[in-house]
């Protein structure tokens, strides 16, 4: 990741956001108390302070630190950049540089905001020092983003109806997985779609999941009702029921946004 720690970040999240190919961690976050994005400078310096104190083995020199604010863009409230600068291992003059994303969806609250999303991809000792950080320092809970079977269903629905016919991604084949915790001595299902054959469940009267599902019960007997959807794999994502994802299209602001709509709407109806 050698990257120009300027001009690779700025202000735009739709150009920044250029992480493709990469698995990416997401991490849940509860509310932060007393946090001011006129303190970044404040915070990063803490951070770089703490991380320098830490000595992380296996890691260079810690050179910067830098928390940057982006405005708000397309139904995301402002977000925020936390970037790690490491000096260079076998090449000095190329640094290194490992990237989180605090994600906002609503407005400020009145001695809290709200930074329900980090999307982080840094190795694991740095991001336990970062979240360790955001925990203590904002008085907040850091937790795995385990996404659940019906937002992956949400996000593979959509995606479905995006693709058109004719293009790279309709004779892409995607692959599925689901757990099986009701069939005793099978932990797991994999189930490999073809780009032709999800078009043509796509404009069927039962929609694309649930004609596959009625496809998969009649030559299996396995009632999928039943099985839960933990993995998607497909020409445009790959994301997991435990956080993780990884972009192959620059499609990143529809599902971030998609994620964090379905989660806090299911969260809503379960605590109604």
């Amino acid at each position: 990741m050698n990257h120009d720690f300027d001009e690779t970040f700025g202000e735009s999240l739709e150009n920044s956001f250029n992480w493709f190919n990469h698995s990416m961690t997401l991490t849940r976050l509860t509310p932060f108390f007393q946090f001011s994005e006129d303190s970044l400078i404040i915070y990063s310096r803490d951070l770089l302070d703490i991380i320098r104190r830490t000595r992380l083995p296996g890691f260079t020199v810690i050179e910067k630190c830098l928390w940057k604010l982006v405005a708000p863009y397309e139904g995301l409230g402002s977000c925020i950049w936390m970037h790690f600068l490491f000096a260079g291992d076998q090449t000095p003059e190329k640094s290194i540089i490992y990237t989180c994303l605090l994600v906002s969806l609503g407005e400020k609250k009145e001695g809290w905001r709200e930074y329900p999303l980090l999307i982080s991809r840094i190795p694991g000792e740095l991001l336990q020092i970062v979240l360790n950080y955001l925990t203590s320092r904002f008085d907040s809970w850091g937790m795995p983003f385990q996404l659940k079977s019906m937002t992956l269903i949400d996000l593979l629905e959509m995606y479905v109806k995006s693709v058109e016919p004719g293009t790279e991604d309709a004779y892409q084949s995607m692959e599925l997985m689901f757990l099986t915790k009701s069939i005793k001595g099978l932990r797991r299902i994999i189930v490999g779609v073809k780009g032709q054959d999800m078009l043509i469940w796509r404009e069927r009267e039962l929609g694309f999941f649930e004609g596959l599902k009625k496809y998969l019960f009649e030559q299996t007997t396995i009632d999928f009702n039943q099985l839960e959807l933990c993995r998607i794999g497909c020409a445009g994502f790959i994301i997991s029921s435990e956080g993780k994802l990884k972009m192959l299209k620059p499609i990143q602001l529809q599902i971030i946004r998609a994620i964090l709509r379905m989660e806090t709407k299911k969260n809503m109806e379960i605590t109604s």
